[in-house]
Formats: C-alpha cells, structure tokens, sequence
C-alpha cells in the first residue's frame, strides 16, 4: 500500500506512481494531497483512495478499513526463506511439493521455498489443492487431465498420481469444476 501526496518538492507523485505501477500493478494506491484539482489525476493511477489534507484520524482508518475489506490478502502467499520473503500470487502457484525440510512452490515464473514444512501449507491451502502423491500438491484450479497414474496441469508438465489417491483427486477436482460453474 502506498500513500501518496501529488506534489513532493520538485518531483511529482503522479509520474512517480505510474512508474511504481508499472513494475508492482496490484499495489494499492491511496493519493493524499491539499489540492481537490489534483483529483482526476487520481484516475490515471487507478488511485483507490484519494483523501484531502489536514485527514481526520477516523476517517483515515475508516478508509483503511474499508480498503483491507475489499482487497482479499488470500490471493496471495508470503513465502520466507533464508532470511528473504517473496510474495507469490496464489493463482500463479501450479503445485507444491516436499523437498528435504523445505516446501517448494511451482510457478510458471520459477520454484520458491519456504521454511514452513508441506503438513503447514496443506493445511492452510487445502481447500485449492489436493494431494496426489506424497507431499505433492497440485492446485484444483490448474489440472486439465487426470490419468490413471500421473496428473496434467496447464503448463503441460505432468505429475505423479499415486493408486490410492485416484479416487480422492478426481472426487476433489469434480467438486471444484461444479463451484466454478
């Protein structure tokens, strides 16, 4: 969330939310400023909020509240490891998986680790992922075809299916496909 005042001495908070739009499009942008002409500008940052100076403390956490509201910090996941944390769109993950005592997540855009062990992620995500081989989740959203021993997901990689969990992932995929309708 970033909070913005259109003019910062000689810089101009419009140009500079624009370039920070650019490289983080699901930022929240809420622009503060003195100057009621300054909002159409607003606009053309797909500002959220735009709040006239001096701001009433209720209001402010009013806005805030209302904002946290509508903004569902379900879509993402924040992943930590080695001391670094990454955010990673829950859309984006394609599978995770045990490896060692680190849990990897699969994207298109690469494999991010965390330090949570996979019983810890299974239990947060169960409800968009299902389990179709030991320590190996596959995200409902991204099967296209479930065989008798491996899974194909949208990036046409395939993942193992162990027998026993057949019936369980194609029981789980069925029920999303109907809640999706």
């Amino acid at each position: 969330m970033l909070f913005l005042d259109i003019e910062i001495q000689e810089e101009n908070g419009i140009e500079i939310a624009m370039e920070l739009r650019k490289r983080l499009p699901d930022m929240i942008i809420v622009v503060i400023t003195s100057y009621l002409k300054y909002s159409l500008e607003g606009y053309k940052i797909q500002a959220s909020r735009y709040l006239l100076k001096p701001i009433h403390e209720t209001l402010l956490y009013s806005e805030l509240d209302e904002i946290l509201q509508t903004r569902d910090t379900s879509q993402t996941l924040t992943l930590t490891m080695h001391q670094e944390t990454t955010m990673v769109k829950m859309k984006e993950i394609l599978y995770f998986e045990s490896i060692g005592r680190t849990t990897c997540f699969h994207t298109p855009q690469g494999v991010y680790e965390s330090k949570e062990g996979v019983s810890y992620w299974a239990k947060q995500l169960h409800v968009h992922f299902v389990e179709c081989h030991k320590g190996l989740f596959v995200q409902l959203s991204h099967i296209m075809q479930i065989r008798k021993d491996c899974i194909e997901i949208s990036n046409h990689e395939t993942l193992p299916l162990a027998r026993r969990r057949v019936q369980q992932v194609q029981e789980s995929w069925l029920q999303f496909q109907e809640m999706s309708l």
